[in-house]
């Protein structure tokens, strides 16, 4: 499996996800979401990561593709079908409502919503 480049890493030991925030005002010390929210517990948050590696790969990848805005994901959801892991695939049946609320129909998740989803997995995993 792939892994984040070393200067994009979290500074959290061991860490597999990119370094996105930061408490410093000089620019140093760039964690991942996970680890910000929760410092105390680095070591439990890493290995648990660690453990779902296949999980932060594909969050990864979704959100490369949202952000390349191809936001073409049949090969990730390719990859995930072949690795049995439909449920964490696109969702077709997201419930679409009018202006009134009632529900009209279904539509397909969006990237944005796939890969919340996913990180929402993420931080069930590590707690």
């Amino acid at each position: 499996m792939e892994e984040v480049q070393d200067n994009d890493k979290c500074t959290s030991p061991g860490c597999p996800m990119h370094g996105s925030v930061t408490s410093s005002t000089s620019g140093g010390g760039w964690v991942c979401w996970l680890h910000f929210s929760n410092p105390r517990d680095s070591a439990n948050i890493t290995a648990a990561l660690r453990r779902n590696m296949w999980l932060v790969v594909y969050a990864q990848r979704v959100r490369a593709g949202i952000s390349s805005k191809k936001d073409d994901f049949t090969k990730i959801e390719t990859v995930m079908m072949r690795d049995g892991k439909k449920e964490f695939t696109r969702l077709n049946d997201k419930p679409l409502f009018n202006k009134q609320g009632e529900k009209i129909g279904t539509r397909q998740e969006t990237g944005y919503e796939w890969a919340v989803r996913l990180d929402e997995a993420l931080r069930l995993l590590s707690v």
